[in-house]
């Protein structure tokens, strides 16, 4: 039986937040892992407060979404 993978959470963020942190950056990258190839990179800051729901895994997004 294999094991259930789990999901992202905000551990860090929180565990950032409650030493103060006021901001904290998510980002996420997709490329082949090439040295020096082809890289796209995106950065998010979003209040606090808020949250993005059904998006756990930027891989598992379809091109609509």
């Amino acid at each position: 039986m294999a094991a259930r993978r789990r999901g992202p959470n905000l551990r860090l963020e929180r565990e950032f937040w409650s030493a103060g942190e006021e901001v904290v950056v998510g980002i996420d990258e997709v490329g082949r892992g090439a040295w020096a190839g082809p890289l796209t990179l995106a950065a998010v800051v979003l209040p606090r407060d808020r949250r993005v729901y059904g998006v756990r895994d930027s891989k598992q997004l379809s091109e609509a979404r």
